[in-house]
């Protein structure tokens, strides 16, 4: 049976809580919380996993914001229990669907006739010597950083209003290469305001000028790569040197897993994610796969929220299409 709290914390013990990773966390959950968003926590006698309700005009959905944490030893499948859930939102809150899991978790399995692709990240065990860890770098990557550090790019990490300003100016000229905008200032800020010392901004600078920034979200058990900017025509190894600045900080503070969030698997080689993911691939941390699924629960909802976003396309842009979506782009690849 399926019930839902406002806090993980009236369910899981203190030293459970530890073992969460950072998106099961209270200050988390106030980050994507607002006037038309909340967060509860459902769960069964095996597991538990936050869920954002949203909530817009006629339409209400969700996202499952994390994948499910087995808090006791009572045997229940991740399936069975994906499916409950999924039961409970409809039936007894009105959800309408499930939108696409997010791209930094592991969901091991998907909701009975769900819409699913496979998607990983790569994941570095950050329990290993650093002499180790740098071996395992790719050799080019190794070359961009000794030759990064010998240029005198220096890396500087926290949560200031310099480092906020910097990461954004980048944001916005790595948005602006894509034909898209920045998501703005205050959204930078928020992430580092709402998640506190579970999150820091990294930026690496030559001259004085800044190069690369990261954003991560991290506890002790894992820090996530969640997002990246850079300016044109960065100076080279600039942004290896900060990631492997960045693994050996989260390294000598005693967590443990290092992830770079979102690898499609089996891309296409001549598409713009390709140079992307390897460059994270040569960090050295295998692909870790799980699934990325998104679910219907009422049909025709569903079909009208579709028909809407289209009319808006449409107005915006001149085009009567959809979004496309992770899953919707790759699923070609992988027969259901």
């Amino acid at each position: 049976m399926i019930h839902n709290v406002s806090q993980a914390s009236d369910v899981l013990s203190a030293s459970q809580m530890k073992a969460c990773n950072v998106f099961m966390q209270p200050n988390y959950a106030k980050h994507v919380s607002g006037k038309n968003y909340s967060v509860i926590y459902v769960y069964s006698g095996t597991y538990i996993m936050p869920v954002q309700i949203i909530r817009k005009a006629v339409f209400k959905y969700c996202v499952f914001l994390d994948e499910p944490f087995a808090y006791s030893k009572e045997e229940e499948s991740a399936k069975c229990f994906l499916d409950s859930v999924c039961d409970y939102l409809w039936s007894k809150l009105g959800v309408q669907w499930v939108n696409q899991t997010p791209a930094y978790a592991f969901f091991m399995d998907y909701p009975t006739g769900a819409k699913h692709i496979p998607f990983g990240s790569h994941v570095v065990d950050l329990a290993n010597d650093e002499e180790v860890l740098f071996s395992n770098v790719h050799s080019k990557h190794r070359n961009v950083i000794k030759k990064a550090q010998k240029d005198g790019v220096v890396i500087e990490k926290g949560r200031t209003d310099k480092l906020i300003d910097d990461y954004y100016n980048l944001d916005v000229q790595t948005w602006n290469r894509s034909g898209r905008k920045s998501s703005g200032k205050e959204r930078i800020r928020r992430q580092i305001e709402d998640l506190g010392e579970n999150a820091i901004i990294y930026m690496a600078y030559i001259d004085g000028e800044a190069q690369s920034g990261a954003l991560y979200y991290f506890n002790d058990n894992m820090c996530y790569y969640m997002h990246g900017a850079n300016k044109n025509n960065p100076h080279i190894g600039s942004g290896n040197l900060l990631q492997w600045r960045a693994m050996m900080d989260m390294k000598s503070q005693g967590v443990r897993k290092f992830s770079f969030v979102g690898c499609r698997i089996n891309e296409d080689e001549n598409s713009k994610y390709h140079g992307i993911q390897r460059f994270k691939e040569r960090f050295g941390g295998p692909v870790v796969e799980g699934i990325m699924f998104k679910k219907v629960l009422n049909p025709y909802m569903s079909s009208l929220s579709c028909l809407m976003t289209r009319f808006l396309n449409l107005k915006r842009s001149g085009r009567f299409a959809l979004n496309i979506d992770v899953i919707d782009s790759e699923i070609h690849k992988w027969p259901q």
